[in-house]
């Protein structure tokens, strides 16, 4: 839990929310590679290993890089220019929203969705702010830092009672 909560899951979704923020061939690949990490793992039912999707994604990874440079380097730039601050919002919104997927689902919470999921949401405009000025290895080392820290806390809270 530790491994996924500390390290795999600020990877994947700093890969899938905010690579995206600085535009090159080789953050769309990365992004895809997530993606396709993730929905092997949603595809599954989580039965494939955590290390045979990680080595497919990165297998993926290169043949993303290869066929972006090789077919679509001008259009994607042309179109990132363009729509960089609609990415930009869907990126923090639906990372806020993702975490939706942290409590148990019901009618009557879906109707507080912006409310419970605003501290994730805000931490998503860090996160951004910190991507976008200081670069995805610094967005990864803090969103990393954040998910330990509430882990501690949940642990240590958990224990108490």
């Amino acid at each position: 839990m530790i491994l996924t909560v500390v390290i795999i899951a600020p990877i994947l979704e700093e890969f899938i929310f905010r690579i995206n923020l600085r535009h090159s061939i080789l953050n769309l690949s990365l992004f895809l590679a997530a993606i396709t990490y993730l929905l092997t793992g949603v595809i599954s039912d989580y039965v494939i290993s955590i290390w045979i999707r990680l080595i497919m994604s990165f297998f993926l990874w290169i043949i993303y890089y290869e066929l972006f440079v090789e077919l679509f380097d001008r259009n994607i730039q042309t179109s990132w220019n363009r729509y960089s601050l609609i990415f930009f919002y869907v990126s923090l919104f639906s990372f806020g929203f993702s975490h939706i997927f942290n409590y148990q689902l019901s009618c009557k919470l879906l109707i507080y969705l912006p409310i419970i999921t605003l501290p994730q949401t805000i931490s998503g405009i860090t996160l951004a702010y910190i991507r976008i000025k200081y670069g995805i290895l610094y967005s990864i080392l803090l969103h990393s830092t954040s998910n330990a820290f509430s882990l501690l806390l949940g642990i240590i809270l958990v224990n108490k009672t």
